[in-house]
């Protein structure tokens, strides 16, 4: 089975005569390489899992193997210290040469004509491919080299090992950089992501990217182990990482998440893919083998602001639109499907600190630095002003049902008008109530939660405004709320860094996430509630398992993200 935003689709199944050693898929998606026990290399129909040919008379038990970019030649290192170039089409050996050690894995250049090698001896070499003569021996590395690859231009390799670092060299002169990933020891496999990232996996169980200079760009922390491999298609498509429980997720090398996981009664043992991504591989431990395709899934779409933008404070989305509020109280509508932007709203003043929609998008409720809210007409820019407060407004929310507009202000009360005409219906507040920051209906528009400067989360039962939970615990102001889709569970979040959940069945804490280096702005569950999203001061988005409470997944944004929202 699959799960994700991927649609991975089986195509076909084999039983092996044993267990497989080694596993590779042709640059165009064609053909699949199988290493077998008995010295063998099978060939077989990617698309349809029907058996081409063998190559027989390995001198050894096989490591590693790699397709050369036209799929004519197959390159293969054995445990004898033996690398082997074969004519695909043939079977027959065109070149032999002793690897210098143990070889741990082996990669073509992307023109075809040099193969670098990993070397239980510490040594990363690189190769002629026609003859397999010896150009470079670069050594560093303290201890046995897991894993090389090229460069999209072949000016440089990346190169992992068991000493947990990562290493950038140069080519030709072979001058070296390390990269090194806190407590990413040993590293398992290393590959270039795009042109300046790479990507590691490690014992450690974390994916992590790094750019050219060094810096850790994003981290994917798996729940099955040490991620003991790694398929980087070499044009485009998502990355697939094995795990050692034997399932393997792939990760968009755009946003950098996680989005699929394959499951089933396969234990995978390698995996492998065609450089465009669309054609995935994996062999299990027992001589299963089976053919996926790969439907690309989501991609980064970044909306760029006009020139005077004064930087993102306020997200709300709907279908296939987006709203951005900014610092100078500019509301920018945006059609997300074309990333084209449709209309600007404007705030008497800024920033503009919420915003909301109707589901239908229709109607957008906002706020700014004012003690008055708005409740925006999509279509035609016309808008109703919601007046009654005597302080700030800090935050807006919209009724599942679309009928009501809920706004928190720092005068310490809670308003609700109806929608679309702004008639006040009803005054919210509680003893000791501070400031509010934040406001949040549940699913069913049953129930409306409020948190701000007091600490304290507080929950009416809309049908009568009853006050039916006080959350407690917080030890910092609370900058956001967000109900789970299924109306079981209140998150929060704010200034202590922490992510809590509560229990809306018994109005106890469920559970507190840490990680975050700084105040969390915001957070939103995923429509399915498995996943949250949190955007923190620190720089990182994260997300969330929310049955574990442990973090799958980082992305590092500069200038900090301010909201997050997720799609329906």
């Amino acid at each position: 089975s699959q799960r994700g935003q991927l649609q991975v689709e089986p195509l076909w199944r084999l039983e092996l005569p044993g267990s497989v050693d080694a596993l590779a898929v042709s640059r165009d998606g064609r053909t699949v390489a199988v290493g077998l026990g008995g010295n063998q290399v099978a060939f077989f129909d990617a698309a349809t899992g029907a058996a081409k040919r063998t190559i027989d008379g390995l001198d050894g038990k096989l490591t590693a193997m790699t397709f050369a970019p036209d799929g004519q030649t197959l390159a293969t290192a054995t445990d004898d210290r033996t690398l082997s170039i074969w004519n695909v089409e043939s079977g027959d050996r065109v070149a032999r040469a002793d690897g210098g050690a143990a070889l741990r894995d082996v990669q073509f250049s992307p023109d075809g004509a040099h193969l670098a090698t990993a070397g239980a001896d510490g040594v990363v070499r690189t190769w002629t491919a026609a003859q397999l003569t010896l150009l470079l021996s670069l050594k560093g590395h303290e201890g046995a080299v897991t894993s090389v690859d090229y460069a999209f231009d072949a000016s440089s390799l990346v190169s992992s090992g068991d000493d947990g670092t990562l290493r950038l060299w140069t080519l030709p002169a072979g001058t070296m950089k390390i990269i090194r990933g806190s407590g990413h020891q040993p590293v398992s496999h290393v590959a270039f992501a795009a042109s300046d990232t790479v990507i590691s996996a490690s014992n450690d169980g974390t994916v992590r990217f790094f750019s050219m200079g060094g810096d850790q760009l994003a981290r994917i922390n798996t729940s099955g182990g040490a991620v003991i491999g790694l398929a980087v298609p070499a044009i485009k498509g998502a990355i697939a990482a094995l795990q050692q429980d034997a399932h393997a997720l792939l990760i968009d090398p755009v946003s950098r998440l996680v989005v699929a996981q394959l499951e089933g009664d396969d234990a995978i043992g390698a995996l492998g893919e065609s450089a465009d991504g669309t054609a995935l591989v994996t062999a299990s431990r027992d001589g299963r083998l089976r053919g996926w395709k790969v439907t690309p899934g989501a991609r980064e779409l970044r909306l760029r602001g006009a020139s005077d933008f004064a930087g993102g404070t306020a997200l709300a989305v709907a279908p296939k639109r987006a709203a951005v509020g900014d610092q100078a109280g500019h509301i920018t509508l945006w059609n997300i499907v074309s990333g084209q932007p449709d209309s600007v709203l404007d705030l008497a003043q800024g920033p503009v600190t919420s915003l909301a929609f109707t589901k239908d998008g229709k109607y957008l409720a906002a706020s700014g630095h004012e003690d008055k809210a708005f409740i925006f007409e999509t279509s035609h820019g016309n808008r109703v002003v919601l007046e009654g407060h005597t302080d700030l407004v800090n935050a807006v929310a919209l009724s599942p049902d679309g009928a009501t507009v809920a706004t928190g202000s720092a005068d310490g009360s809670v308003r609700l008008w109806a929608m679309p005409n702004g008639q006040q219906k009803r005054t919210l507040t509680a003893s000791g109530m501070g400031p509010v920051l934040t406001v949040a209906f549940s699913p069913d528009g049953t129930q409306l939660a409020a948190a701000g400067e007091d600490k304290t989360i507080r929950v009416w039962e809309l049908s009568g405004f009853k006050l039916v939970h006080r959350f407690e615990g917080s030890p910092a102001s609370v900058l956001s709320l967000a109900f789970s889709p299924h109306g079981s569970i209140l998150a929060s979040a704010g200034g202590d860094e922490a992510i809590r959940t509560w229990r809306l069945s018994n109005g106890k804490l469920r559970s507190v996430w840490l990680g975050h280096g700084a105040h969390v702005f915001s957070i939103a569950f995923a429509p399915d509630g498995e996943t949250l999203a949190s955007a923190s001061l620190d720089g990182t988005i994260r997300m969330w398992d929310v049955r574990s409470g442990r973090q799958v997944s980082e992305l590092a944004r500069q200038p900090e993200a301010r909201s997050i929202a997720f799609t329906a």
